[in-house]
């Protein structure tokens, strides 16, 4: 760590105004930074470290102070010293991700273990009732509950600690979400679906809402289709961990699973049961299927087949209606790309396949910074829906290669700091043990169109964040720039070297290298 981290991390915690005899008790000391980093106490005028922003509008300036895109920090460090240099002013921009960063900071450097912890297609069910139903509108999904919806990923905080309120049985990893400052809970209640505050309810939505979709008040299908990850820490790869929160979709035990959780909430089981023996009854598959998409990096043409069935014994006449858009990460609509209606005849037991390409000009200037299209079809006719299907695709983007110049005398980039000194280490770049290195960056995947106004982020483990500014970068142009970066010399830790670029035609596209001890 940085020396400063642990200095603010004491700044947050008095500014949080938790009461001194609190503070040797882990869950109250992770409940007050947890709440400090993104919602603050606005009742007591006392505001987060950082403010979120999911519009994708980022403005220049919050709170009299210069920004930064969430995609583009690059660690918690400079996100924590700028508030800290600017007395506890809220600065911008982050969202869940860079929110989780933080917080994990912070406890990692009072010695409470913690990890990140990211769900796919992630529910959110405020109202506690574990269901979040949506409705097929003119082939868009739309949430009559703002309170409920899904998240395309969410990412929270798993710290390690006992439980002195609760005894040993529920001590170990506690869930901890600082976006909407819930827990800490014990794992092993979700884990054993004892569901009995509105925290636990929060996080097992999360995990295991029931996902219901409607059309004129027709179940079409029930879904939940989680997965839960956290980084491997000796791999570059994540570790599944589903398993760990619920049992396998689809079986027994799952639905058990969920009746028990929602008997210990207190929810209607009756209902649920309806909701479920409906669902059986309306198989979505049945009549319409939009097949299994390939991965499409950024630039390219997407092709999709939907095929269209008749399992029936006469011929039937179809009206397919095909919407296209792109969507924020809450799966809201951002932009409608494609939206058409055909008509078609199939006859008895017949399949039709249907072939749909969408050419990257017609997708490029509504993409958002999710880089995701919600694909959604419906099949009707007589005045009756007869099926409903809908998949989500999200581009691949290129990545930064980094490559490590050891012992580089030549010339190189030098970039500018977010921050102009290090705060409780002003002299960092003058100490004994500090050493220059440079790193040689290429775009692993060139793309075919050109970047305006891109720039790089850069740091280490040991090394200050800088900003580098590439300018226009043109269409297949691999970079192939030389960037330098101040790091601290340390026998015993390895050193590993991560890079962003963002541009305003693309952003998330992420690179890392190892370099071993700097010695």
């Amino acid at each position: 760590f940085k020396p400063s981290i642990l200095e603010i991390t004491l700044f947050v915690l008095n500014r949080s105004k938790l009461n001194f005899e609190k503070r040797s008790d882990p869950q109250e000391v992770t409940r007050a930074l947890n709440t400090m980093v993104y919602q603050g106490y606005a009742e007591e005028g006392i505001n987060g470290i950082i403010e979120g922003n999911w519009d994708y509008v980022f403005q220049s300036e919050f709170n009299g102070l210069k920004t930064e895109e969430p995609l583009f920090w690059t660690g918690s460090a400079d996100v924590l010293e700028k508030y800290y240099k600017n007395n506890g002013t809220k600065i911008g921009f982050g969202q869940c991700w860079v929110f989780t960063g933080v917080l994990i900071s912070m406890l990692r450097a009072l010695g409470i273990p913690s990890r990140p912890v990211t769900v796919g297609f992630s529910g959110v069910a405020l109202d506690n009732d574990l269901k979040i139903d949506y409705e097929e509108k003119n082939g868009e999904l739309v949430y009559p509950d703002k309170n409920n919806f899904i998240w395309n990923f969410h990412v929270w905080v798993q710290a390690s600690m006992q439980r002195l309120d609760m005894g040993t049985r529920y001590a170990g990893w506690q869930e901890v979400d600082p976006t909407y400052a819930k827990g800490p809970v014990s794992h092993r209640s979700i884990y054993e679906s004892e569901i009995n505050s509105t925290d636990l309810a929060y996080f097992y939505a999360a995990i295991n809402a029931d996902e219901a979709s409607w059309n004129n008040g027709t179940l079409l299908r029930i879904n939940t289709n989680s997965f839960i990850v956290t980084p491997n820490i000796t791999e570059n790869e994540d570790i599944f961990i589903t398993r760990s929160f619920k049992p396998e979709e689809g079986t027994n035990e799952e639905r058990l699973h969920y009746l028990n959780a929602t008997r210990s909430l207190g929810v209607e089981v009756l209902f649920l049961k309806q909701r479920r023996k409906r669902s059986i009854k309306n198989k979505a598959e049945d009549y319409l299927l939009i097949n299994p998409i390939e991965p499409v990096s950024i630039g390219d043409p997407l092709s999709f087949v939907i095929t269209m069935k008749n399992p029936t014994l006469k011929t039937l006449v179809f009206r397919l209606s095909l919407k296209v858009n792109s969507v924020f990460n809450n799966l809201t609509v951002a932009h409608v790309i494609r939206n058409s209606t055909t008509t078609h005849t199939i006859n008895s037991k017949q399949n039709v396949d249907f072939y749909e390409k969408i050419e990257f000009p017609e997708y490029k200037s509504k993409l958002v910074s999710s880089k995701t299209l919600s694909i959604n079809a419906i099949i009707e006719g007589n005045g009756e829906t007869f099926s409903f299907d809908t998949q989500m695709i999200t581009f691949l983007t290129p990545h930064i290669k980094l490559e490590y110049l050891r012992n580089y005398k030549g010339e190189c980039e030098h970039g500018e700091s977010s921050i102009s000194d290090s705060v409780g280490d002003q002299n960092y770049k003058k100490h004994d043990n500090a050493t220059q290195i440079a790193i040689k960056v290429f775009l692993e995947n060139r793309v075919s169109f050109a970047l305006n106004n891109a720039r790089i982020s850069m740091e280490g483990i040991r090394c200050d964040r800088k900003v580098y500014n590439m300018g226009r970068i043109q269409a297949n142009e691999e970079i192939g720039r030389t960037l330098c970066i101040t790091c601290k010399r340390s026998s015993a830790i390895k050193e590993s070297i991560v890079a962003s670029l963002i541009s305003d035609e693309l952003d998330d596209v992420k690179g890392h290298t190892s370099i071993g001890l700097l010695q």
